[in-house]
């Protein structure tokens, strides 16, 4: 796949700050969200890139084109830049379904920097599988039987009955 970002809703100065973090992708800008609610569900990018507040659609509508079943960027990494006073906001209505949301007035390099680490994250393999997981950092506990969700160069997904801390050590069986 190409690299290809879009970038949705964003005033042109913000626009301006962040784009030297996409050098080498394809970045399409599109103003209008009920376009780009089209656009996503057509289309599969690299990054995705939000203004808020959003103009000319929902946020549960955008949620719906980016995240929901069957969407070609449910695993897109995507932020969200709010307007100052509206960091809040966002948070509660995109938050949870996007990797990021930092205001729009942050510094650019802080704005730049944030872009280039979501680009920087893993490409995963999809797949959802049984597996039974002995857990090495505990003395001899028993092992239990856990849903792997996915795999990168980095690790690997595993939904357990119990949170261990990223990096525990397992055995999987």
């Amino acid at each position: 796949m190409h690299k290809t970002a879009l970038a949705i809703g964003l005033p042109l100065h913000v626009y301006q700050k962040v784009s030297p973090a996409f050098r080498g992708y394809k970045v399409e800008t599109l103003h209008n969200l009920g376009r780009a609610a089209a656009v996503l569900r057509e289309r599969e990018f690299t990054f995705i890139l939000i203004g808020y507040p959003l103009m000319g659609a929902t946020a549960p509508e955008l949620v719906e084109a980016l995240r929901g079943e069957g969407s070609k960027n449910a695993h897109t990494p995507a932020m969200v830049l709010a307007l100052p006073g509206r960091l809040d906001e966002a948070q509660g209505q995109l938050g949870g379904k996007v990797n990021l949301v930092l205001p729009m007035d942050e510094d650019p390099k802080t704005l730049q920097a944030a872009i280039q680490s979501l680009l920087r994250v893993d490409p995963r393999l999809m797949f959802r599988i049984i597996v039974r997981v002995q857990i090495l950092d505990e003395s001899k506990g028993p092992s239990m039987l856990c849903k792997m969700e996915n795999i990168s160069a980095s690790g690997v997904l595993v939904h357990a009955l119990r949170t261990y801390p990223a990096g525990t050590r397992a055995h999987v069986e």
